[in-house]
């Protein structure tokens, strides 16, 4: 094997270039890595499998892949442990060119990497150097980003550090959980892993350095990682809970007695700005004269809310800030509801129900977010106490800017 620098810069592209090719490859990976690579590379080039000893819940699925193909399977196991010894044994004589990891969980160490003439390489589910370590997608969702990706890369004793041999990146949506956005990243591993498979078994390929200025690294999560407190703000919440729909564990919290409530499935603005209300109690949508609640009132009746369409007179009275759409008449669109909070505006003094207000078209991504009033009793006075209500919510709970539209 020999590495050639194509580049004098720090980061420069390498080339490995070899008269040779790669005719053994053990692949490694759990019950989804492993029957990834077997669609890709010729079950003739490949020499034996490996699972994680500490993914017992694996191996039967993985015994029976490994018994349909005739493939010889190791369970590696922790390095402390007197069976190791004879594991890197057992992988030696298997002859490798190419270790290939894939959905895996375990280190290989230098004795695993220095066996293979050609080294090892690894499909990480992250836009590398960004998100090393274990679970990238759901800390990406929890994190707020716009993106994701899946990176080819060689393997070196550290953690998803080696160099990037190609890279996909996959778009994050606002209303993804982690589910959605794993059966994305797996089209994109499909196209990564055919796109490059050839190239690897030439034993030539192309290989840059990760920029270190960039990295940032994630641990494996726990139980503890998943709970949140409602004095968190709703965005924050809402990226939690999604990121950890099932069958993951789910997102947690604790209530004032002691006892662990959990949610496994997603909630949307609507739902989680309602709970936050009934679980934080600091959490108050008030005014001088208003107050402002996301659910109806637990009555067998639900409130009459009458849409008044204001006159030219009552348009001119809004400032600048204020949209009031009379054209729909309140009601908005499919897409908007989705992304939206819908809240019902009552009075302090009598709590009497005098219309609704809404904060939809949230875009988290861009930290924009419209608003609409619809009141029966349209004062500037009111509807700027509205509004500023509103803007502070978007302010401070969804981190976002009112947008206003011509």
């Amino acid at each position: 094997m020999i590495l050639t620098n194509t580049g004098k810069k720090s980061g420069a592209a390498r080339v490995r270039a070899t008269e040779e090719r790669v005719n053994r490859i053990l692949i490694v990976g759990d019950k989804y890595g492993i029957p990834q690579l077997l669609q890709h590379i010729p079950i003739r080039f490949i020499c034996g499998c490996i699972a994680a000893s500490i993914r017992p819940q694996y191996h039967d699925e993985i015994g029976a892949i490994a018994n349909k193909t005739g493939l010889p399977l190791l369970i590696q196991p922790k390095r402390h442990e007197t069976c190791y010894k004879s594991f890197v044994a057992a992988v030696t004589a298997l002859e490798p060119d190419l270790i290939w990891t894939h959905s895996y969980s375990m280190i290989l160490g230098g004795e695993l990497l220095s066996i293979p003439k050609y080294g090892g390489v690894n499909i990480h589910s992250a836009p590398l150097p960004k998100y090393r370590g274990c679970n990238p997608t759901e800390w990406a969702i929890i994190k707020g980003e716009k993106e994701t990706g899946v990176t080819l890369h060689e393997l070196t004793p550290g953690t998803d550090e080696g160099p990037i041999i190609d890279q996909r990146i996959v778009p994050l949506f606002q209303e993804d959980t982690w589910k959605k956005a794993a059966k994305r990243l797996w089209k994109a591993t499909d196209v990564l892993i055919a796109q490059n498979v050839t190239r690897l078994m030439s034993g030539r390929w192309q290989s840059v350095p990760q920029n270190e200025n960039l990295s940032s690294y994630f641990p494996r999560r726990t139980e503890i990682h998943g709970r949140f407190s409602w004095a968190e703000n709703i965005k924050t919440i809402y990226n939690f809970i999604r990121a950890l729909v099932a069958p993951h564990p789910g997102a947690s919290y604790e209530k004032c007695d002691g006892s662990v409530v959990t949610i496994d499935s997603y909630k949307s603005f609507q739902q989680i700005t309602s709970l936050k209300q009934q679980m934080d109690k600091s959490f108050r949508l008030i005014g001088d004269s208003l107050h402002l609640s996301a659910s109806f009132p637990k009555t067998t009746q639900q409130p009459t809310i009458k849409h008044m369409k204001p006159n030219s007179k009552g348009i001119a009275m809004l400032d600048s800030l204020i949209r009031n759409k009379a054209d729909t008449g309140g009601l908005l669109s499919k897409q908007s509801a989705k992304n939206s909070i819908m809240f019902i505006v009552r009075t302090k003094k009598s709590n009497t129900t005098i219309g609704k207000c809404w904060l939809y078209n949230i875009d988290l991504h861009n930290n924009t977010v419209e608003y609409d009033i619809s009141i029966n009793k349209s004062s500037k006075k009111t509807l700027n106490e509205i509004k500023a209500i509103l803007l502070k919510t978007a302010l401070d709970q969804l981190e976002c800017n009112i947008e206003i539209k011509s």
